[in-house]
């Protein structure tokens, strides 16, 4: 019996056993054994055994018999979890960095940019069809799974049924288009729906033609920053018929709620900005009307375009609803898979072509809006993989070609009107589209080729910008490594400036846009090299320069000063009015620390405020009290003269900081006079020796310790060895 007692010892009596009580009551188990679901303790998990506890609880069987501790109880140990690392600057942006590598093998290998023939940009047909001739679309990302497609939703089907579409012409990677039915809302029927825009342009003295307005925005911002569809005779050429739409029309190429606002734009390139001036009454006039307030259907391309004229608009109404209807059209875009390369879907190639620039675009305006106010980027990191467009990308988005020999409105065409102005023959007699241009037959003009190219450059900069508000303008990384990432994104930027200049001497100088592409290069040296100081010394922090710093500077000012009254005319970046802000603001800190030392050429003594004094020597050209004066004489002349808005915030800023500084002491006169444009009799020209205080080809020196803090810049030349050279922290060996 005994025996039998204990063969049972680990089991549960029976009730006959229990009733007999001749052997005290075997041990009874609280819970059942626990099986690989049901986590045993470390000591029978090691074991490999079926873990037991008893009534009385813990340890369990096992580890009672062993001594050993039970962990029966305890939580189980948190697995270790693999470190998530950031990515390194060579990993983010994957799909700029190959852009912008591929385009540096191009130039390395010698590829020579040519001008497509006609031949090359003729509208291919393509199996599928456009999908700016459909309406209630939308193109879904990244498809795992099938719980994003439509249940029931047929594969193929005539527009306005619900169907689903595979849009990519590989097989292996498919790319789904989801229809769903659209209602077209009617719009109260108008006896004409430009009469607003009409009137407004009636008032002005000479009133301009519209036609000449049209084609002046075409041949010039258009061409620079191509935000337009195709004319409409593109989609005559196509396939399949476009479905009825009020917005389009027989006699105007673009949809009608475009026309208002392009004749709107094409204000500011009037010849010495004699329109300017009107370009927000009449704005106002044309928002409105009721073309406008109707609209384009939102799944197409040119409600984007729509949208992208308004972000364009100068002068800009407010920073912040432009920053809120940019995130709006960059959603509406992702909607309709402009964040996604078409390059291998059945549309057409005009179509491929004008989604590639019209993605580009958005990235254009994200990347400053974001960084020059300070905010978060729209579009994320690594989730887009549209490569950079190309010089045909871009010919073929406008169909400068088309246009030109294919489009001529009718004469009598409703929207036409034959009100003599300067804008309907230039100087020589010719249209203001064929003005200077020497379009042959089958060869496209230079100056488009160079105003593509231009874009080009424009959004290589972009990718600058956003990287450096994705790397740098956050605090999310230390900043040594934020300091490091500078000096790459600086030398990328030094190597796009010496392309561009390489297109001036090709011959760029004067193409549409890139007055304002050299002035966003060069205004985004000077802010990198002010955000590597304060990240050096300090945010917030006064500062003092080296003499690379002053010259980056002094080279900005040299080229706005030499703009002329034409080049005021041409397509600017709305955001280059901010810029040039920018260099104000730094230009008058460095104008703080700058003191005078006139007819002498070696340093002067200590200054008693400056316990560790040390002077820089600087020229007439390289003096930033001279630079702000020159500075504000050139925004002043343009803004009086051209009326050019751009200038207005710099003058704004220029205009709060003499009243501030006036109040002050008598100290700052000189740099008063400065802000105010009147230090110098008469405008000072590039290089050339100036008066100042009564003495002539003096030098002035710069207080390297004005400040007393001993936090000031002395450049790059041993910064690599004080964080150390690391591809972490950004920096490339050549």
């Amino acid at each position: 019996m005994s025996s039998q007692a204990g063969s049972s010892s680990t089991q549960v009596d029976s009730p006959s056993n229990s009733q007999r009580g001749e052997s005290p009551p075997p041990v009874a188990l609280a819970r059942p054994f626990r099986s690989r679901k049901n986590r045993p303790c470390d000591g029978c998990r090691r074991a490999k055994t079926r873990c037991a506890i008893l009534e009385v609880g813990t340890p369990c069987v096992e580890c009672q018999h062993t001594r050993k501790k039970c962990t029966f109880d305890e939580q189980p140990q948190e697995r270790k979890r693999p470190v998530k690392r950031s990515l390194s600057p060579q990993q983010e942006l994957t799909i700029d960095i190959a852009s912008i590598n591929a385009f540096k093998r191009s130039r390395t290998n010698g590829t020579v940019v040519a001008a497509p023939t006609l031949q090359e940009l003729v509208l291919t047909r393509s199996d599928g069809v456009s999908l700016e001739e459909t309406r209630g679309y939308h193109l879904v990302t990244a498809v795992l799974t099938d719980d994003l497609l439509p249940v029931g939703a047929r594969k193929a089907g005539s527009q306005g049924d619900e169907h689903i579409r595979q849009i990519s012409l590989d097989a292996t990677k498919p790319q789904y288009v989801i229809f769903s039915k659209t209602t077209q809302k009617p719009r109260p029927p108008s006896q004409d729906p430009l009469l607003g825009i009409k009137s407004a342009l009636s008032l002005l003295q000479p009133p301009p033609r519209h036609r000449a307005l049209l084609e002046l925005y075409t041949s010039i911002s258009n061409t620079a920053f191509p935000i337009l569809p195709p004319p409409n005779h593109v989609f005559a050429n196509s396939q399949t018929p476009r479905p009825p739409s009020s917005v389009y029309t027989a006699d105007s190429p673009y949809p009608l709620p475009l026309i208002p606002k392009i004749l709107t734009a094409a204000l500011n390139h009037a010849p010495r900005g004699m329109y300017r001036q009107s370009v927000k009454s009449v704005r106002k006039v044309a928002q409105g009307s009721d073309i406008t307030d109707s609209g384009l259907p939102h799944t197409s391309l040119s409600s984007i375009s729509d949208a992208l004229l308004d972000i364009s608009a100068r002068p800009t109404e407010n920073a912040e609803d432009c920053y809120i209807a940019l995130a709006k059209t960059i959603a509406q875009a992702q909607l309709l898979g402009l964040h996604i390369d078409c390059s291998n879907w059945g549309i057409p190639s005009w179509e491929k072509d004008f989604r590639r620039t019209l993605w580009w675009a958005l990235r254009v305006h994200d990347g400053w809006a974001s960084f020059l106010n300070s905010r978060p980027s729209h579009i994320q990191i690594n989730n887009h993989n549209v490569p950079l467009p190309t010089i045909a990308n871009v010919l073929g988005a406008t169909q400068v070609h088309a246009t030109t020999n294919n489009h001529t409105p009718p004469s009598n065409s409703p929207y036409i009107t034959q009100h003599p102005s300067p804008l309907n023959v230039s100087q020589s007699g010719t249209p203001p589209l064929q003005h200077g241009m020497n379009t042959s037959q089958n060869q496209i003009n230079s100056t488009q080729v160079h105003a593509a190219n231009t874009f080009l450059h424009l959004c290589r900069l972009a990718i600058f910008v956003s990287r450096l508000q994705t790397q740098v303008c956050t605090l999310m990384v230390p900043k040594d490594e934020r300091l490091g990432r500078v000096i790459d994104i600086e030398r990328e930027v030094e190597e796009l400036l010496q392309d561009a200049r390489e297109m001036e001497t090709d011959g760029a100088g004067n193409a549409p846009g890139f007055a304002s592409l050299m002035t966003c290069i060069l205004g985004f040296r000077c802010m990198i090299r002010r955000i590597a100081i304060e990240l050096s010394i300090g945010l917030g922090s006064p500062f003092t320069p080296d003499p690379e710093t002053l010259e980056r500077y002094a080279q900005a000012v040299d080229y706005i000063s030499s703009l002329d009254s034409s080049a005021f005319d041409d397509f600017w970046l709305v955001h280059v009015g901010h810029i040039l802000s920018s260099m104000t603001s730094s230009l008058i800190r460095l104008s703080l620390a700058t003191t005078n030392a006139v007819g002498s050429s070696e340093p002067s003594g200590p200054s008693p405020s400056s316990p560790h004094h040390a002077l820089l020597q600087v020229d007439a050209r390289t003096n930033p009290i001279f630079l702000l004066c020159r500075l504000r004489q050139t925004l002043q002349s343009a803004y009086d003269h051209y009326h050019w808005d751009l200038a207005i915030p710099a003058l704004a800023r220029a205009n709060n900081v003499a009243a501030v500084l006036s109040n002050i002491d008598t100290e700052y006169d000189t740099v008063v006079r400065a802000l105010k444009g009147t230090l110098f009799g008469r405008q000072v020209n590039n290089g050339a020796s100036t008066s100042f205080n009564g003495g002539t080809n003096a030098n002035w020196n710069i207080d390297l310790n004005v400040y007393g803090t001993g936090l000031d810049w002395t450049g790059f030349q041993n910064i690599e060895g004080a964080i150390g050279l690391s591809p972490d922290f950004g920096f490339t060996t050549n």
